[in-house]
């Protein structure tokens, strides 16, 4: 990628960017003013920051909006054919990384990882007796995206992890998801020191 922000881009687009415009929807305004940040490099790309509804029963929201600086038909709109050729702009059930973006490099990919664990991963512990047992994990509907980043990190940074089925609790349909889950210790830290837990 041209640009190391563009890896931070996808990575948090991956998670929580809409499908059917260019749009970042999250709770956390560092995240919202990152994405906001990246989106002005690209040419005729005017982002702002939206503030959703206030709902009391749910964290407050934020959408970075990446409209076109110029409102002309048919302009040539970067960030759109950006979207389209890292197949960001389909469901997130569907959305995986590409051939392109499989063979990134190692600090891109970190960036990117990074910032996909910001969306949609996360660290806990439990204590037991007098140890601490962390583990780290990301969840996603796309079971391609999970066999990929367990490949990654086996194969690149030489993490080990695995997957389990999971079905989702919230709604009725109960729906499939993935985890893709680290608890053996000295994978974790390299985790923490090769790719990092944002924030």
């Amino acid at each position: 990628l041209d640009n190391d922000s563009f890896a931070a881009f996808i990575g948090y687009y991956i998670a929580d960017g809409k499908a059917n415009s260019p749009t970042f929807v999250n709770t956390n305004f560092n995240y919202i003013n990152e994405m906001l940040e990246v989106g002005k490099l690209f040419e005729n790309c005017d982002p702002y920051i939206y503030e959703r509804k206030y709902d009391e029963t749910r964290q407050q929201a934020y959408d970075v909006r990446f409209v076109s600086r110029h409102k002309k038909y048919k302009l040539y709109r970067p960030i759109k054919n950006f979207i389209n050729r890292f197949g960001l702009d389909i469901i997130s059930k569907d959305r995986c990384l590409t051939n392109e973006l499989m063979k990134l490099n190692e600090r891109q990919m970190s960036i990117l990882l990074n910032r996909l664990y910001a969306g949609d991963g996360w660290i806990t512990y439990k204590k037991k007796l007098n140890q601490v047992h962390y583990e780290i994990g990301l969840g996603s509907p796309c079971f391609k995206l999970i066999k990929q980043i367990e490949f990654i990190l086996q194969t690149k940074y030489g993490i080990h992890c695995y997957v389990m089925e999971c079905f989702d609790k919230r709604n009725k349909s109960g729906n499939k998801f993935w985890k893709l889950r680290i608890s053996q210790k000295k994978s974790i830290i390299k985790f923490i020191n090769k790719i990092g837990i944002k924030g």
